[in-house]
C-alpha cells in the first residue's frame, strides 16, 4: 500500500507542478484505491510540530448529520492499516484525535486516513522535517567591487545560499560566512541569504546596501614580554580602502587611550611599518602605533587601544596584582584581531579569572572554553560591525571592562576545537554538570558543518568494575543527549570500554567530531 502510495505522491506534484520540499501536510480528495466513497462532511487535520522527532496529532472532525454511526481514524502503513482511534457511537458534530505521535525520519512521510459512517474524508500526508532554526544577525560589510556577508548559524542547517539583486551575484557555503564579488561600487543591492538542510529553508533579507562606506580603521598591538630588544606588531584593520595604511610607532610618557587621529600629550614618534622593536629608550614609557589611511574621501586613522610599559632588558614581566575585593582583572589579550563572523578564540589574561561567570564582547555574550585563575580563553560571537569592541569580564564580586580591546575584521578569522575531553565526574554523577555542559555547547557551535557526533566513555583503574562501566556509559549517553538539544539533526554513536591495568582510577568521556 505504502509504495503505491508514494507511486500516487509522485504522480500528484507532476500533475500539479508541485514539490513537497516545504510541504509539511499534503490533501486529497480521494485516493483510487480506497473502497469507500467521498464525503465532504468531515475532514482531517494536523496540530503540534512534524521536525523530525517531535510530537504531533492527527485529528479527524465533522458531522453524521442525523445519523448514528461509527468514526475510524487510521494510519495507512506498509502493513496492515493502523487503528489510531475509534468510536462506535457518534451522532452530529464530533472530533477524534489520534493521540500524540512522534515524527519519523526527516524526509520521510506518514498518510492517514479516516472512515465516517462508511465514507471517507480527505486524506493526509505529512512530510517530516528536520529541526531548522533561523538564520540571524545578517550584516553585509561592503567592499571594493565585493561584499562580505556573516550571519548567526541556524541549528539543523547544512547549508546557506546568497542572492544578491540587481546583478545576481551568488553565493553558497556551509559557513556562516562569504564573499560576493562581481559588484560595482555606488550601487544598492539586496542581499537575500537562504538557510537549509536540503529539505526545509529559511530565508532572511538585508534590506538595501549602499556599497560604499566610509574609510574606519581599528588596531592592537600584539607584545608577549615588553622587553628591550623583543618585536611589538601592529595588527589593524582596515575597512573602505584598498589603499596601503601608514604606521608610525610613538614613544609616550602616560598611556593614551584609543582615538582618531595623531597620539596626544608628551609622545614622540620612534619607528614605522608593522613591527617595531623596543630599545632601552623605550624602559618606563608607553608605545602606541598610529594607523592612517587616505581615500581622498573619507579618511580614517586611529591609535592603538592596549599599551603596556616597556621593561628592562632582561628584566621579569611584574606579576599581575589581584585586586583586593577579588574582582577579576585584565593584563593582556595577545590576539585580539577577531572575525565578524565570530569563532575566534581569544586568550584574557589576568588575575581572579577562575571564577568567571561571564564574558562579553561588544555587549554579546561569549563562550568560555577554558579558564584558571590567570588565564581564561573564550570563543568571539558574531558581530554586526567591524572595527573597536569593548571586553567584560564578570566573576562573582565583579566585573572589569577593557575598553576597545577587540579588533573586528571581515578576515574570516576562526579557531575551532575538534576535540574535547570531560573530566571530573563524580562517582554517583548521572548527568552532566553547568561545566561540562559548557564544553559541549562549544564543540557544537564551534562546528556548523558538524553531522555525527562520538560519545566514549573510557574509564581506567583496577578498581573498576561492569558498575563502574555501566556509570560510563551513562555519563556518554547523557553527553551525546545534550549535545542534540543543541543541534537535533547530529548522528551520535555511544561507546563505553574499560582499559586495565590502571594505578589509578580515572573517568573520561571523550567527544570525537567527526565532520
Amino acid at each position: 500500500m505504502k509504495k503505491l502510495i508514494a507511486i500516487f505522491l509522485a504522480l500528484a506534484g507532476i500533475l500539479t507542478s508541485g514539490t513537497f520540499a516545504s510541504a509539511e501536510v499534503t490533501s486529497f480528495d480521494q485516493w483510487p484505491w480506497w473502497p469507500f466513497p467521498h464525503t465532504d462532511d468531515a475532514s482531517l487535520s494536523v496540530t503540534g510540530s512534524l521536525k523530525q522527532g517531535e510530537t504531533y496529532r492527527v485529528t479527524v472532525s465533522g458531522t453524521t448529520g442525523g445519523a448514528t454511526c461509527t468514526v475510524t481514524l487510521k494510519m495507512m502503513d506498509s502493513g496492515p492499516n493502523i487503528t489510531l482511534a475509534e468510536n462506535f457511537n457518534v451522532t452530529g458534530n464530533f472530533s477524534i484525535s489520534s493521540g500524540d505521535l512522534t515524527a519519523g525520519t526527516a524526509g520521510q512521510y506518514e498518510n492517514f486516513g479516516a472512515i465516517v459512517c462508511g465514507k471517507t474524508p480527505t486524506y493526509i500526508t505529512t512530510h517530516f522535517e528536520y529541526p531548522i532554526g533561523d538564520p540571524t544577525n545578517f550584516t553585509i560589510f561592503p567592499g571594493a567591487g565585493s561584499a562580505f556577508a556573516t550571519w548567526g548559524v541556524a541549528s539543523g542547517a547544512t547549508s546557506y545560499t546568497i542572492n544578491t539583486a540587481p546583478g545576481g551575484a551568488t553565493c553558497t557555503t556551509s559557513q556562516n560566512f562569504c564573499t560576493l564579488t562581481g559588484l560595482t561600487n555606488g550601487e544598492t543591492y539586496t542581499f537575500s541569504l537562504t538557510a537549509t538542510n536540503g529539505t526545509v529553508y529559511r530565508s532572511i533579507g538585508s534590506g538595501p546596501v549602499l556599497l560604499r562606506q566610509p574609510v574606519t580603521v581599528a588596531v592592537g598591538l600584539n607584545g608577549a614580554t615588553w622587553h628591550v630588544g623583543e618585536t611589538v606588531t601592529a595588527q589593524y584593520s582596515v575597512q573602505g580602502s584598498s589603499s596601503n595604511p601608514t604606521i608610525t610607532w610613538y614613544r609616550c610618557s602616560s598611556v593614551v587611550g584609543a582615538m582618531p587621529g595623531l597620539p596626544a600629550g608628551d609622545c614622540s614618534a620612534v619607528g614605522s611599518g608593522t613591527t617595531y622593536v623596543m630599545t632601552a629608550g623605550d624602559v618606563g614609557k608607553y608605545l602606541t602605533a598610529h594607523v592612517f589611511v587616505n581615500n581622498t574621501d573619507p579618511q580614517g586613522q586611529m591609535t592603538a587601544s592596549n599599551m603596556n610599559a616597556v621593561l628592562a632588558s632582561g628584566a621579569a614581566a611584574p606579576a599581575p596584582v589581584a585586586d583586593p575585593a577579588g574582582k577579576p582583572t585584565i593584563v593582556n589579550i595577545p590576539n585580539p584581531i577577531v572575525s565578524v563572523a565570530g569563532g575566534t578564540q581569544i586568550t584574557i589574561t589576568g588575575t581572579g579569572l577562575a571564577g568567571v561567570t561571564t564574558v562579553t564582547v561588544g555587549g554579546l555574550p561569549a563562550i568560555v572554553v577554558s579558564k584558571t585563575d590567570t588565564t581564561v580563553v573564550v570563543q568571539v560571537p558574531v558581530s554586526t560591525k567591524t572595527g573597536l569592541a569593548d571586553l567584560t569580564v564578570t566573576n562573582d564580586k565583579g566585573s572589569v571592562t577593557s575598553k576597545s580591546a577587540i579588533v573586528y575584521t571581515t578576515n574570516p578569522v576562526l579557531t575551532v576545537a575538534k576535540t574535547k575531553t570531560l573530566t571530573g565526574f563524580a562517582a554517583t554523577q548521572k548527568t552532566l554538570t553547568t561545566a561540562q555542559k559548557a564544553l559541549v555547547k562549544v564543540l557544537i557551535s564551534a562546528n556548523p558543518k558538524l553531522s555525527k557526533l562520538a560519545c566514549a566513555a573510557n574509564t581506567t583503574g583496577v578498581s573498576m568494575n561492569k558498575t563502574e562501566l555501566a556509570r560510563a556509559k551513562t555519563w556518554a549517553t547523557a553527553t551525546c543527549a545534550y549535545a542534540k538539544t543543541l543541534n537535533k539533526s547530529l548522528v551520535t554513536a555511544i561507546t563505553a570500554t574499560q582499559t586495565l591495568p590502571k594505578a589509578k582510577v580515572s573517568r573520561t568521556v571523550a567527544l570525537t567530531l567527526k565532520n
